[in-house]
């Protein structure tokens, strides 16, 4: 019985040895993807936009699917998305129209052919996977970035302030008046006037906002900032960190050029 031990120990041994070492960094073929909400070329510049990996989205919004599987002579992908076929490794698209209902799974299937398969690292690798995920369209007012929040503005524990944003623009008497369009917030100014803002660039986590007016449109430099900043800011750019819990907020003011960073948490109420 020793002896059989002592045989299967020493042919362990001896596979483990004969397993070339690149083996660690190679990976087997994956039809995995990731979906990420951006802006793309000179827009992503300007509005420093930061594209961010999320299966949810805003309805409208340019979505980039990015296979995992590196590309390479051999190697075929074939993305089927709604009647669209697609045979290359990412696909950029935008869903919108009267076919993108709120809340409705969008099942995204990717089919990947690796002829380069590594038998030898991986001897039950077919060389061919398929991957079948669904993405979620939501509305402006789904997105992660509404609610009331409280932070810190530029790291000083002495310089708090509660921000509430409404993308939906239900929550403020401007909401007809203005048709709907854009972001209200209060808390944003120093003096907690509210204001309303063109949302310039919107997604299910980020947005880039300009042309700050308070409510009623009144203009941000007739609000009485008492000399605290931010007051008059353009623009802003607001986004989601770490989970949907933390916001950064950067606002740069018009009247010293000052960049402002606001850090909070996401409040209970």
């Amino acid at each position: 019985m020793k002896f059989l031990k002592y045989i299967g120990l020493i042919a362990f041994v001896v596979a483990c040895v004969e397993q070339p070492s690149d083996c660690i960094i190679k990976k087997p073929t994956s039809a995995a993807f990731t979906v990420s909400e951006n802006i793309q070329g000179e827009d992503a510049a300007f509005y420093n936009w930061i594209p961010y990996y999320s299966d949810t989205f805003l309805a409208g919004s340019q979505l980039t699917l990015r296979a995992v599987q590196p590309t390479a002579v051999g190697t075929n992908f074939q993305w089927n998305i709604g009647l669209g076929i697609y045979t290359t490794s990412s696909v950029v698209l935008r869903f919108s129209g009267s076919g993108v209902k709120r809340f409705q799974p969008i099942p995204i299937k990717l089919e990947v052919n690796n002829k380069n398969t590594d038998r030898v690292c991986f001897p039950a690798d077919s060389g061919q996977e398929t991957v079948v995920k669904s993405i979620v369209p939501v509305y402006a007012e789904d997105i992660v970035l509404n609610g009331h929040w409280f932070g810190t503005w530029n790291n000083n524990t002495k310089d708090t302030a509660s921000i509430f944003i409404d993308a939906s623009h239900k929550n403020t008497f401007d909401s007809l008046r203005i048709g709907g369009l854009g972001f209200y917030t209060k808390g944003l100014l120093r003096n907690g006037c509210e204001t309303f803002q063109y949302g310039e660039a919107l997604g299910y986590k980020q947005a880039f906002l300009s042309e700050i007016q308070g409510a009623g449109g009144v203009t941000v430099p007739e609000c009485n900032c008492s000399g605290k900043e931010p007051c008059y800011i353009n623009p802003v750019l607001m986004r989601i960190t770490d989970d949907n819990n933390s916001i950064e907020i950067k606002a740069v003011s018009q009247i010293t050029n000052n960049i402002n960073i606001y850090k909070g948490k996401r409040k209970s109420n």
